[in-house]
């Protein structure tokens, strides 16, 4: 029995080391360059008064939220550079798990605009 405690405290501890490193070099691992159509921005308020920003586009939901890991400040700016129906190509942190996971952001970060393309998107 006690054999079977130190496997499950090992495989513990190896799981949490994981999910540490997974979240500290999440920008590093998962930086990713995208194109994105922006059907709709939201701007959301949490009940600690966090502000953070959803957009909305054909295939996926992202963030605009200051995160410390991710070296981001300046959600605010960004959102009003991002307009609906425009096409852009911007640089995006994150895991796009599918569900919803403590500790991770529920959708993928958009951390810089690259480029702007003048298309109006229906």
């Amino acid at each position: 029995m006690l054999d079977f405690f130190k496997l499950f405290f090992g495989l513990l501890v190896v799981v949490a080391v994981i999910i540490f490193a997974a979240l500290l070099f999440e920008k590093f691992i998962s930086e990713e360059i995208v194109n994105i159509d922006v059907i709709k921005t939201e701007k959301v308020t949490t009940d600690s008064g966090e502000e953070y920003y959803l957009i909305y586009t054909k295939d996926e939901t992202f963030e605009n939220r200051d995160n410390y890991f991710h070296d981001k400040d300046g959600s605010r700016e960004l959102a009003s550079k991002l307009k609906e129906g425009r096409r852009y190509r911007v640089k995006v942190v994150g895991y796009d798990f599918g569900i919803y996971i403590p500790m991770f952001l529920e959708h993928r970060n958009i951390i810089e605009i690259v480029d702007t393309k003048i298309i109006i998107v229906k």
